[in-house]
């Protein structure tokens, strides 16, 4: 895990601070976008509401408009969809970074075809757990 001749442990905090600050970042976007969403004011709006507009939410509260409906997807489903989808894109990476596969010459095209595999995962499993 620890590769000093790649990734000196000089450039590690900026490294972190820049992570933290594109979170923010990110957030803040989001609740811009959002914003017409929130009226805390109103007691009666459902807070998975709120939160799914942050990040991946479980059960998907615009799926599942009953509560009783949410019994259609279990945790332990939910957790193997997330397995498996995790493991695709494991293997997908490992693919296209193996510098002994020849199918992709150039590893320049790479992160194209991990961004593609990241954007079917999503469309396939977000509307059942949102694919975190």
């Amino acid at each position: 895990m620890f590769r000093p001749l790649d990734f000196h442990w000089k450039r590690l905090l900026p490294y972190w601070i820049s992570q933290i600050l594109g979170g923010m970042l990110g957030g803040a976007i989001n609740l811009g976008i959002f914003r017409s969403w929130y009226d805390l004011r109103d007691p009666n709006r459902d807070t998975l509401v709120y939160a799914s507009t942050f990040g991946e939410y479980f059960p998907n509260p615009s799926m599942w408009s009953e509560p009783e409906d949410q019994s259609l997807m279990y945790v332990a489903e939910c957790m193997a969809v997330e397995a498996w989808g995790a493991g695709v894109l494991m293997f997908m990476i490992l693919v296209f970074t193996d510098p002994r596969n020849q199918a992709l010459k150039s590893k320049d095209a790479a992160p194209f075809f991990i961004g593609f595999t990241v954007a079917m995962l999503i469309c396939l499993y977000a509307p059942l757990q949102q694919a975190g």
